[in-house]
């Protein structure tokens, strides 16, 4: 009774986020090109003059589709600098030749369109020592921006040791220029308007507060994989669903529409002075043992009282790899637990502990109180269909064919009712998507104007708003709920597994050892232990 009573309450907790997510973005929507205090409107979106540095860590063999996913941060539509930072891990990465020929590439494209000045680079981090390759790779990244910041000198054509240099336009940059820094996943589709709208953020931010936020960030939506853009048909792998209704909940609190209390670390937009002055000891907690780069924000930025933005329209499709497996699932999944107990201090590690003790509760309650309502429903369908065949009824079976589990059928109500708001939710994110892309700047100057580009052209650019509508009609919301069932009967062991056993985890390729919630050992995932 307790646990299909905490099983009811947990749906019914996420059923009302999923639906105040929903209405969030339908909110968004309509105040979209409404001046208020909630929402960056339209008008905006190009931000302003105000110079950024991307940084985008890296590795191995670099996918056509990540190449796209450059093409779209390449590509903004942002008015001030733009300086990015491609960071490998060592020379000899295949990443640092294909990053090397698409800086090359761009360099040549033509820049009819852009907003300011863009220019872009390859740099050599080196591998990690007692920190995520990540977090060592971020870290490289702004330690070159805040040289580019520094040099007085203009640049004369030399390029420096460790490190490819290519200008899109303008040969000649001048100190101080770059006001902010972004560290952006590699595999993420930005539409032309994003870093304006996280840099109008921060920039309204500092006139209300004075600076308070100490980042802008933005939230993934995960979708399942197909053959590619326009497809409907259910082609990816259950792998996919699982990985995506890790995420369904997560997206809770990202839905405000101006702030949040979680980071997503594959976008978050810093003050690049703020940053390297090590604001809220962030720096130093990335230096010394950093696993968590977002984790590790979000509890500084708790911990020093220090607000973080997520504008609304900072939502970027994420389709999954169709060829995604059962074990990549899971150790993505150990991955994903793990993070929990890592720390850099006392504050943070209550913090992760105490969201790894809600992941364990919560996925106790939803897969015993489910099994529990399915057996309930069984023995009383097996004892009807029992005593339907007998005349001769004992006043026992009559009284149990006359009890209905009416609080397992809630369950499954519950069940039912929580999965129709995901929907609901995605649909709103879908909507969101496609209406971001249409009114970026590009879009909005194909729209009246005549087009020199071919319509088969232009179906050919990588386009969020039609990458998140061919996710969600590929989607089988059945499927979504099996895999809800089955990642959460799973969530619980993987929880007790991580605090009590386990202190490794692999990750693309590296093994991470940590000890008191730091990474104490780096070692490459086919050495030995």
């Amino acid at each position: 009774m307790f646990f299909k009573l905490a099983c009811a309450f947990v749906l019914s907790v996420v059923t009302v986020g999923w639906t105040w997510a929903s209405r969030r973005r339908e909110r968004f929507h309509q105040n979209r090109s409404i001046k208020t205090s909630d929402f960056v409107t339209a008008e905006t979106l190009a931000g302003g003059g105000e110079g950024v540095g991307v940084v985008l860590p890296v590795r191995g063999v670099v996918s056509n589709r990540t190449r796209d996913n450059w093409h779209t941060q390449v590509e903004t539509k942002h008015r001030g600098e733009v300086a990015f930072v491609f960071v490998v891990e060592k020379e000899t990465d295949d990443a640092k030749e294909a990053a090397e020929r698409f800086v090359g590439g761009a360099a040549a494209a033509s820049a009819e369109g852009r907003g300011g000045r863009r220019s872009a680079r390859v740099v050599v981090s080196g591998s990690a020592e007692n920190c995520s390759q990540k977090i060592r790779q971020q870290l490289r990244g702004a330690e070159e921006l805040g040289a580019m910041m520094g040099d007085e000198d203009e640049d004369d054509g030399r390029s420096r040791r460790g490190f490819h240099r290519r200008f899109f336009r303008d040969e000649k940059r001048s100190k101080n220029r770059i006001k902010y820094v972004l560290f952006l996943d590699d595999d993420v589709m930005l539409y032309p308007s994003t870093i304006g709208s996280l840099v109008s953020a921060m920039e309204k931010d500092e006139k209300e507060t004075g600076g308070n936020a100490l980042l802008a960030t933005g939230y993934p939506l995960d979708l399942v994989g197909g053959a590619g853009d326009g497809t409907s048909s259910s082609s990816s792998c259950f792998a996919n669903y699982m990985t995506m209704v890790y995420h369904l909940v997560l997206l809770i609190p990202f839905s405000h529409g101006k702030y949040a209390k979680n980071v997503w670390g594959g976008c978050m937009l810093f003050r690049l002075e703020d940053f390297l002055a090590n604001a809220c000891k962030v720096k130093e907690a990335y230096e010394t043992g950093g696993y968590s780069d977002d984790l590790i924000v979000a509890a500084a930025a708790d911990r020093e009282k220090r607000t973080i933005l997520c504008p609304g329209d900072a939502l970027f499709p994420m389709p999954l790899d169709p060829k995604q497996t059962v074990g990549n699932f899971l150790n993505y999944f150990h991955r994903q637990i793990f993070v929990n107990d890592t720390y850099s201090d006392g504050h943070m590690k209550f913090i992760n502990h105490g969201m790894l003790l809600a992941m364990f509760l919560s996925s106790l309650c939803l897969t015993v109180g489910t099994v529990a309502s399915a057996i309930d429903i069984a023995l009383w369908l097996w004892t009807l269909a029992a005593c339907s065949k007998t005349s001769s009824l004992s006043i026992a079976a009559t009284e149990k064919t006359n009890v209905v589990p009416s609080l397992a059928f809630a369950v499954f109500f519950a069940h039912f009712l929580a999965v129709t708001r995901a929907k609901k939710m995605y649909a709103s994110c879908v909507s969101l998507c496609e209406r971001t892309a249409k009114t970026s700047p590009r879009d909005r100057k194909n729209t009246t104007s005549p087009t020199t580009r071919s319509a088969s052209q232009t179906s050919k650019k990588p386009n969020a708003g039609r990458v998140a509508r061919s996710g969600f009609n590929r989607t089988n919301w059945f499927k979504v709920w099996l895999a809800l069932c089955l990642v959460y009967a799973v969530a619980p062991f993987v929880c007790a597994y991580v605090y009590f056993v386990s202190d490794e985890v692999a990750w693309s390729g590296i093994r991470y050892k940590k000890s008191r919630g730091k990474v104490s050992k780096v070692f490459s995932a086919s050495s030995t232990r």
